[in-house]
């Protein structure tokens, strides 16, 4: 099962477009896997996913840290009870602190730590209170990089060998022929 939430029309940047391709790959790689997609709104109908894929909507939706902390800890392990799941890919550094399935979670920055102005206050807030306990939680965490694998690991405590670390790729884009080129120039 994996988290779906960020799956929105604006994913062609940052960790929307990360997952969008991920899950991409994973489900027609793992084509006799099955997928069970979780998310608290509908997502776009840009995504076109595999045979394989079941997704399920469920609320409330996701707009502050409560409600974050009720979907992970009681919807969340509800569904997975439900659908019997194997494994969890939780969302960006958020995990179910309530749920014994085994957890792997995406860290993609710790920016609540280096730049609290930008996010609310509140968020800012859960983020520093539970942080450590997610990663601590989780059996398995994707990083994007070596330098944030050794801030996870140094900060929070993570385990190295718990720390995967998964590189993004730049979103495809289309050479410019010869004439726009030379518009550029």
């Amino acid at each position: 099962a994996v988290d779906t939430r960020h799956l929105d029309d604006n994913y062609q940047a940052g960790y929307g477009y990360f997952l969008f391709e991920l899950l991409r790959n994973m489900t027609s790689r793992y084509s006799t896997h099955e997928f069970l997609f979780i998310s608290d709104k509908p997502y776009s109908s840009n995504f076109s996913f595999d045979k394989n894929v079941t997704t399920v909507i469920t609320g409330p939706a996701t707009t502050n840290p409560l409600w974050l902390k009720l979907w992970y800890d009681v919807k969340l392990p509800r569904l997975i009870r439900k659908y019997k799941v194997d494994i969890f890919i939780g969302g960006p550094g958020v995990c179910s602190l309530t749920m014994n399935t085994p957890q792997c979670i995406f860290e993609n920055d710790l920016s609540f730590l280096h730049y609290p102005s930008l996010l609310a206050k509140t968020e800012t807030f859960f983020l520093k209170r539970y942080t450590k306990k997610f990663f601590q939680k989780a059996r398995g965490v994707l990083a994007s990089s070596a330098s944030l694998k050794k801030e996870l690991a140094d900060r929070f405590a993570v385990q190295p060998d718990k720390i995967v670390i998964v590189h993004g790729a730049p979103a495809k884009f289309n050479a410019l022929n010869e004439m726009e080129k030379d518009g550029v120039r």
